[in-house]
């Protein structure tokens, strides 16, 4: 997943040194506002979002880690009725008479206010020539396969110019395996998990000779074509 450098300076904040700071909270259109001395800017939620995160014993399970509340009944222009501040708890009322209690320190430690903003990547688009001048970051086997600094080089590489490159894998199906695995496990087909093919004649296929195949889509007769 991601680096946190990325998240805002108010997720990162102690939540403990709100306890003693005055908390102002007023209604936003479809948001909640909240401020505080100490955050350098409000946090807004969205009600929809409140009242789909409520975990008391009505919404959500203890004992399974899972939600109860059906979250199809939940409109997403969802207002509460009444909003006030008990020590450092918020408690909203919504329309079906619902409770729900918030602690502020959970509030601020799970918001996603600002962050949608700071961690968007920008795409980058290019042709042949475009992409020399480029020239994006290979990552290589080892750091891939063993840091996380090489994963995120890959994925924020495929977000940015829709390829990523992992150099010196070794020639073999097990090896590419264990980098496409590092990434999401691989669908199985009626070729399984892996397979490989070259040019063998034998084959009543283009794509097992050397004739050179143009833009094509592959796969079209399976459950789930590849891309």
């Amino acid at each position: 997943m991601l680096s946190l450098s990325a998240v805002p300076t108010a997720r990162s904040l102690h939540a403990t040194s709100l306890r003693c700071c005055h908390l102002a909270i007023h209604s936003n259109g479809d948001c909640l506002e909240i401020n505080a001395v100490g955050l350098q800017q409000p946090l807004q939620l969205h009600y929809a979002w409140l009242r789909g995160h409520c975990y008391c014993d009505k919404c959500y399970s203890k004992a399974t880690y899972q939600k109860i509340f059906d979250l199809h009944c939940l409109s997403l222009f969802e207002k509460p009725v009444d909003i006030h501040l008990e020590d450092q708890n918020l408690s909203i009322k919504w329309t079906d008479g619902h409770q729900s209690l918030f602690h502020i320190d959970w509030l601020i430690k799970n918001s996603y206010s600002g962050y949608k903003q700071t961690s968007k990547k920008t795409e980058s688009y290019w042709n042949s020539n475009k992409i020399k001048e480029l020239n994006p970051e290979h990552v290589t086997f080892e750091k891939f396969m063993n840091t996380e600094c090489g994963v995120k080089l890959l994925l924020s590489n495929v977000l940015t110019y829709g390829i990523g490159m992992v150099e010196h894998v070794p020639a073999t199906l097990e090896a590419t395996q264990q980098v496409v695995e590092r990434i999401c496990p691989p669908q199985e087909n009626l070729f399984g998990k892996m397979w490989q093919f070259a040019t063998q004649p034998v084959h009543s296929d283009t794509a097992y000779s050397s004739v050179y195949l143009g833009a094509h889509t592959d796969g079209t007769y399976f459950e789930d074509c590849p891309g």
